[in-house]
């Protein structure tokens, strides 16, 4: 049985969670929180709703400061949702790509996106969100080209 501090109630080691702490002589071991998951959990709800206008603001000025990152993230996402992300894919050339489409629109003036050449949902061919698949092209010609492939 472990105590709980913040609702004061003895509770199983099963309704607390385990962190981690790095013992030299003995390794990694594990060691329980203070706070049990339900008291954990109330706490942070709490937070985020007495800092909603924080939190967004914070994420707002993120968004602002990383275009390229946040982009990277949410392809990378939906990507894999679509199981099109593979291990070999090097992550650092894809996220240069977006950077360059963000690079692109700022010295152009107009809006440029990173597309797949060989798209990843088609009916007839299957593409990889790898960085041999990927081309910095502007929006107008990525909304005419859709979801099409053509064979050379």
């Amino acid at each position: 049985m472990y105590y709980c501090y913040l609702c004061k109630c003895e509770k199983d080691a099963s309704e607390f969670s385990l962190g981690q702490i790095i013992n030299p002589t003995a390794g990694t071991c594990s060691r329980i929180y203070r706070k049990c998951k339900a008291c954990k959990n109330a706490e942070s709800r709490a937070y985020s709703a007495r800092n909603k206008d924080v939190i967004a603001a914070r994420m707002k000025k993120y968004h602002q400061a990383f275009p390229a990152r946040v982009n990277h993230q949410t392809a990378k996402y939906r990507i894999k949702r679509l199981a099109r992300l593979v291990p070999w894919a090097n992550e650092f050339f894809i996220s240069e790509a977006y950077d360059l489409a963000i690079l692109r629109e700022k010295a152009t003036g107009f809006k440029w996106e990173v597309d797949h050449i060989i798209p990843i949902t088609h009916k007839l061919v299957c593409g990889l969100h790898v960085e041999n698949n990927l081309q910095v092209i502007p929006a107008t010609e990525n909304i005419r080209k859709r979801n099409r492939f053509e064979i050379i």
